[in-house]
């Protein structure tokens, strides 16, 4: 468990990859497989394109955006202060567990269940039938859930 400033992978395929990134450290990956993922971080973002594998990311102030290629497993992303935005492929089946403190939550997804509870700042429920879990918290960040509609 390094402290990195900046890191930014590539094309690459781990059984997990743990990283503490500095006060202003950003995280960059594209194309890169990992059965699990530990990225901390304080002021700096997180973004992850085209990765697979379940994802625990926290931040204080930085922002959180990741396209996910295949979805699997639990995955909790929260952040005191910045925005949260997850790309899925489409018709991943998956249970949400989403909120935000102070902002609002969108999704495309077709989620069934209790869905927001009449608020704009929380989503739960599921898209399908699955044990996957996405968990997205935010205090004073947006949430945004979209399906990545084929190309």
């Amino acid at each position: 468990n390094m402290i990195l400033e900046e890191l930014s992978i590539e094309n690459s395929d781990f059984s997990m990859i743990d990283f503490n990134l500095g006060m202003d450290g950003n995280f960059f990956a594209e194309n890169v497989a990992s059965e699990k993922w530990f990225i901390k971080g304080k002021l700096g973002k997180v973004i992850a394109k085209n990765i697979s594998g379940s994802m625990d990311a926290t931040t204080v102030d930085g922002n959180i955006e990741i396209l996910f290629s295949s979805f699997s497993g639990d995955t909790s992303l929260s952040s005191k202060l910045g925005n949260i935005t997850v790309y899925l492929p489409e018709q991943t089946k998956l249970n949400l567990d989403l909120s935000s403190k102070f902002e609002n939550v969108k999704t495309n997804l077709p989620v069934i269940g209790l869905v927001s509870n009449n608020s704009t700042k929380a989503v739960n429920g599921s898209v399908g039938v699955s044990s996957n879990l996405l968990y997205a918290h935010s205090g004073d960040g947006r949430i945004r859930v979209f399906e990545q509609k084929a190309e």
